[in-house]
């Protein structure tokens, strides 16, 4: 009851000040000279008693909420303006980031296996290395200030690798001899190109072994160990398989009688102690008898 009698109050209120706007505006237009002028304060005042006719339609009616939404209205078309430059920027990049996916798929991922794999070494690569191989033996014979015996490297690599498949029962596995990766090996190698070769290759159901044959009393074998180690740890990496080195270190009959029998395979434990650990090298020690080297030199 209290609430009809406010309402009907400020009904009343209204009407009377609409009433009180309305003469002002009368006597302003048409009584005040010069008649018929439209002044700013008539207007004032007719904008006044819209606002207030049109309060009795809405329960609120504020110009500072009005202008207050104009201003919000601006804020948002501000922001919706950044969130479409961040969102074109946004994707610019991931044009940019499919384009050179697309441009490195084919050394990555699957695609990678596909491509990255073990190939037959160039023959002039070989014969290159295996002469190599033959010098460094000789040059130790002369330190030694014995007659040079000029042993067939190729030979022995064929003999040690056979005796190796045969005593580890891998005869039913793929093999090859005189082995490198392929071309697509230097998109895995941020140093080298080159690829070395490695005297043999047997792959199993679970992994894949490279073989590397060494004289056990050449001592100039490190650098080269290394190499290979390197390119085989890159390879393992990128493919995501299981493989390591089986080194072989071979000692031949007259080693003995000229006074060359090393450590070596002591000091190479040591010196690639973190390969063996990471199950990337393993070494196996091998003496052959004459009987064995019977048709092994030239």
């Amino acid at each position: 009851m209290e609430n009809k009698n406010v309402d009907w109050f400020v009904r009343v209120l209204i009407v009377v000040l609409s009433f009180l706007i309305g003469a002002m505006i009368f006597y302003n237009f048409f009584i005040t000279a010069p008649v018929g002028e439209i002044s700013n304060g008539l207007i004032a005042l007719l904008i006044l008693l819209i606002l207030l006719i049109l309060s009795e339609a809405f329960d609120n009616i504020a110009l500072g909420k009005i202008l207050s939404l104009n201003r919000k209205i601006e804020e948002k078309r501000i922001e919706v303006s950044d969130l479409k430059s961040e969102k074109q920027n946004l994707l610019n990049m991931l044009v940019k980031n499919i384009s050179f996916q697309s441009q490195s798929v084919g050394i990555s991922g699957h695609d990678l296996k596909e491509i990255l794999t073990v190939i037959k070494a160039d023959p002039e690569r070989i014969e290159q290395e295996t002469k190599e191989k033959e010098a460094n033996i000789e040059d130790e014979q002369l330190y030694t200030f014995q007659e040079p015996k000029r042993i067939n490297f190729r030979k022995v690599e064929r003999h040690v690798l056979n005796s190796f498949i045969e005593t580890n029962k891998l005869q039913g596995f793929l093999f090859y001899e005189q082995v490198t990766f392929s071309k697509n090996y230097a998109t895995v190698d941020p140093i080298s190109t080159l690829t070395p070769i490695f005297d043999g290759y047997i792959e199993t159901e679970s992994t894949e072994i490279f073989i590397e044959v060494k004289l056990q009393r050449v001592v100039n074998s490190r650098e080269q160990l290394y190499s290979r180690l390197s390119a085989l740890y890159h390879y393992r990496e990128a493919k995501k398989v299981k493989a390591y080195l089986q080194l072989i270190l071979v000692e031949l009959p007259e080693d003995e009688k000229m006074g060359r029998i090393r450590n070596t395979e002591e000091r190479i434990r040591d010196i690639f102690e973190p390969a063996i650990e990471k199950k990337l090298l393993k070494i196996k020690y091998v003496k052959l008898t004459s009987a064995e080297t019977k048709g092994l030199y030239r």
